[in-house]
């Protein structure tokens, strides 16, 4: 009986073995052995490694992208800015003449320029100091 058993078990083994051939991988001595397989659990984690992998790649060859990138687009930004600044409408400056104001002749040479810009000395207005000096002189020789 208990060979009968063996016999019985020796041939279930056998029918498992040959509906598990491509499962089995050979061995360098010829034998065949049964190739586990993975829990899909493991496969699921492998994938996920390997996806996590490629995207630090990625994150990485994109920062040293960038970072050669950097200075080309600031001067982008530059360029941009500068041309935005040109096309802007000229607003009025405070240096510049003011709508509505009035005009004052240099009393040494003659020149217009704006009242808020005049140097007033006694009656006259001057342009510039130099104007003024220059106005101070004569009238000292003169006198």
């Amino acid at each position: 009986m208990a060979r009968r058993f063996r016999l019985e078990v020796s041939i279930a083994a056998r029918q498992i073995r040959l509906q598990d051939v491509a499962q089995q991988i050979p061995t360098r001595a010829g034998e065949r052995t049964t190739c586990r397989k993975a829990f899909s659990g493991t496969v699921a984690f492998i994938t996920l490694l390997k996806v996590a992998v490629v995207l630090g790649v990625l994150i990485i060859l994109a920062l040293l992208v960038f970072r050669a990138v950097r200075p080309y687009l600031k001067l982008i930004r530059q360029f941009i800015q500068a041309i935005r600044y040109f096309q802007q409408p000229n607003s009025p400056s405070s240096s510049s003449r003011r709508e509505g104001e009035k005009l004052v002749k240099c009393a040494a040479c003659d020149t217009w320029i704006p009242e808020s810009r005049v140097l007033h000395a006694n009656i006259h207005e001057f342009c510039s100091r130099e104007c003024l000096e220059r106005a101070g002189t004569r009238a000292r020789k003169a006198g």
